[in-house]
C-alpha cells in the first residue's frame, strides 16, 4: 500500500501487484526518468501508434491492461527491436517461442516483425505463463527466462513467489531486476506529469 506522505500516486486499481517503494522498482524511475528520459519521450510517443491494437487484444486475452507496457521495457516500441540473444520484435519473442506459438520465422520471413501477429503471439505467451503459475510476477519472471527456467528455480528453492525466489537469489540479475523494471514502466507511463517526462 502506498503511504500517504508518498508523492508517487498509483492511479487505478492494477491486477498486477505493483510496489512503488520497492528499492529495485525506485532505481528503475530513476534509471528511466534521469539517465534515459529522452529515449522514454520518444518510446511513449511511439506507443500511442500500437495503443488501441494492443489493449482491445489484451482485452480479447482477458488480461491486464498494464501489460501494455511489457514492451517498453522488451523494446521501448521499436517493431524492429533485435536483442544480442536473437529475440525480437515489440514483444522481444525468441525465435523458437514465437515458432511454437505459430509465428512463422525462417530465413524468407519473420512474422516477430509484424505488431499485430506478434501482439497476438506475446498475449496468447502471457495468458499460458499466467495459468502456469497462476501469480503475475512468476508469469513476467518466466516470460524473460523461461518457464522451465523459473519452474527449476522454485523447485529448487522450494519458494512459492517471485520476492522469495529473488530473496533466495535463485534468479539471474537480469530476471531478478526484470519485474521492478515493468513496475517503473508502469508507473511511469501511466503517469508521466509526475515524472517529469511528458
Amino acid at each position: 500500500s502506498v503511504v500517504e506522505s508518498t508523492p508517487i500516486k498509483v492511479q487505478g486499481n492494477y491486477t498486477i501487484k505493483i510496489e512503488p517503494k520497492d528499492h529495485l522498482v525506485q532505481k528503475y524511475i530513476a534509471f528511466y526518468t534521469q539517465g534515459r528520459r529522452e529515449a522514454v519521450l520518444k518510446a511513449l510517443e511511439r506507443s500511442g501508434r500500437h495503443r488501441d491494437m494492443m489493449l482491445s487484444m489484451l482485452e480479447k486475452y482477458r488480461l491486464p491492461k498494464e501489460l501494455f507496457y511489457l514492451v517498453m521495457v522488451e523494446s521501448e516500441y521499436k517493431v524492429s527491436g533485435y536483442s544480442r540473444a536473437g529475440a525480437a520484435g515489440l514483444w522481444q519473442l525468441m525465435p523458437a517461442t514465437a515458432r511454437r506459438l505459430g509465428l512463422k520465422v525462417n530465413y524468407w520471413i519473420d512474422e516477430r516483425y509484424d505488431p499485430e501477429q506478434a501482439t497476438e503471439a506475446a498475449m496468447s505467451y502471457l495468458r499460458e505463463l499466467y495459468e502456469l503459475f497462476d501469480d503475475w510476477h512468476l508469469a513476467l519472471a518466466a516470460y524473460n527466462r523461461g518457464e522451465h527456467g523459473i519452474g527449476s528455480d522454485l523447485r529448487f528453492t522450494k519458494a512459492t513467489e517471485f520476492g522469495q525466489l529473488a530473496e533466495r537469489q535463485a534468479l539471474p540479475r537480469e530476471t531478478e531486476h526484470f519485474v521492478p523494471k515493468f513496475m517503473a514502466c508502469v508507473l511511469i507511463g501511466d503517469n508521466p506529469k509526475d515524472y517529469g517526462v511528458s
